[in-house]
């Protein structure tokens, strides 16, 4: 609800009482604000998660964009970048001790009940691809095996050209 709104509705049960307040803010709520959930993006069913994975062949998402330091060297302040290829092949590109470094991996997708693993090497995440208005994000959840284990979550975009 916006500020304006808000202030109008505290003014209105001052000065009626709260009957006519409880009606005139209930008139101003929008749907959401009263239990109906927003629209959510459209998810992606599992037999075309690998095209939105890799596109024709290969495809980049980030979480954490690339950031090199001057120069022709290796040194970068942050980054965490995949590139799916359409031949199961993952490149992780990451800023690691102040340098690029880059893991060529394996990676392969199955259904366990509603989920979808996506297995890096041995690494199993909970995948999840969205669309949203600005492009597409594919979270990687990392479930956690204990209640003292955080689960952790990534979201990685990825912006159509």
């Amino acid at each position: 609800m916006s500020d304006q709104i808000s202030t109008a509705l505290i003014r209105w049960k001052i000065l009626t009482g709260s009957a006519a307040f409880a009606f005139a803010a209930a008139a101003c709520i929008q749907p959401q604000a009263m239990g109906e959930e927003p629209p959510r993006p459209a998810e992606v069913k599992f037999d075309d998660m690998q095209q939105r994975l890799t596109g024709e062949n290969s495809r980049t998402w980030v979480y954490q964009r690339t950031d090199v330091k001057q120069g022709a060297s290796d040194e970068c302040k942050q980054g965490d970048v995949y590139r799916f290829a359409a031949n199961h092949s993952v490149i992780w590109e990451h800023c690691e001790n102040g340098h690029i470094k880059e893991d060529q991996q394996r990676w392969a997708l199955t259904q366990e009940g509603p989920d979808v693993i996506l297995t890096i090497n041995d690494q199993r995440y909970t995948l999840l691809l969205k669309q949203a208005p600005t492009g597409w994000w594919m979270k990687l959840r990392t479930p956690s095996e204990s209640k003292t284990v955080p689960t952790i979550d990534k979201e990685y975009y990825y912006k159509e050209e």
